[in-house]
């Protein structure tokens, strides 16, 4: 926090005339509030302390690996191979209608 802090108050300083200053003041105002320093020293702390993630197996047979043109063999899915990927008909775009162009309605002032 402190960096950040300083960081934005090199901003403000640098850019004194510009809009960045506006910008830097806000954040050095938020940076400098009780709740937003608890926010990230809490964002830190849990960051910091993550679980190790335990080892999980593959819900593939075999050695886990699929070679290509193999259908893997995975229990309780089906496998929708036959099927298109994506609904053709609903993916095309419908065709432009030409608007009539606008009869001159106007009569040109003399």
């Amino acid at each position: 926090l402190e960096e950040a802090k300083a960081q934005y108050a090199k901003v403000a300083e640098v850019c004194a005339s510009s809009p960045y200053r506006v910008a830097a003041d806000e954040r050095l105002a938020a940076l400098n509030r009780a709740g937003s320093t608890a926010f990230y020293k809490d964002a830190a702390n849990r960051f910091k302390n993550l679980p190790v993630p335990t080892e999980t197996e593959s819900i593939l047979s075999g050695d886990g690996e699929l070679k290509p043109g193999e259908t893997p063999n995975v229990e309780g899915f089906e496998l929708n191979a036959d099927e298109p990927a994506v609904d053709e008909e609903a993916t095309e775009a419908p065709a432009a209608e030409v608007a009539p162009a606008a009869e001159a309605t106007e009569t040109p002032a003399e």
